[in-house]
């Protein structure tokens, strides 16, 4: 078997990923889409934690405009990324192969999300459990 061949053959295994990981990052965009909007609701309790009793009121507030900020800025950051990359990879109704990096980087950044909400989740579970052990 030549190179050729062989690579060939890598680019038909490719492709069939690339398909199939395609529908899996539009799958999970899209519920994480949902989730995104139910994200500022499930937030806002877990920022006043640790304000409540110590600190003024006034910084709740400034911690819920501190998140939303990053939030906003991350959206921003995330659309320039999907254009720059559909315009370097000349994405377009000709070149459908061109808009797979975009859906690359939509998998990787839901991924991401994801992980980062188990691992919140997990430290929440932590913490809880750490709590009910100090209270008398």
């Amino acid at each position: 078997m030549g190179p050729s061949r062989r690579r060939l053959e890598g680019e038909i295994v490719a492709r069939e990923i690339t398909d199939r990981t395609g529908w899996l990052a539009m799958a999970l965009f899209g519920n994480f889409y949902a989730y995104d909007s139910i994200a500022p609701v499930a937030e806002m309790p877990g920022s006043q934690l640790g304000y409540s009793d110590t600190q003024q009121d006034v910084r709740v507030g400034t911690a819920l405009g501190l998140m939303w900020v990053i939030q906003n800025a991350g959206i921003a950051a995330a659309n320039l990324i999907a254009g720059w990359l559909n315009d370097v990879y000349h994405a377009s109704a000709s070149n459908a192969g061109g808009y797979d990096p975009m859906m690359m980087f939509f998998l990787a950044s839901s991924a991401a999300g994801f992980l980062f909400a188990l691992m919140l989740w997990r430290m929440t579970a932590v913490l809880s459990r750490q709590r009910r052990a100090a209270l008398p």
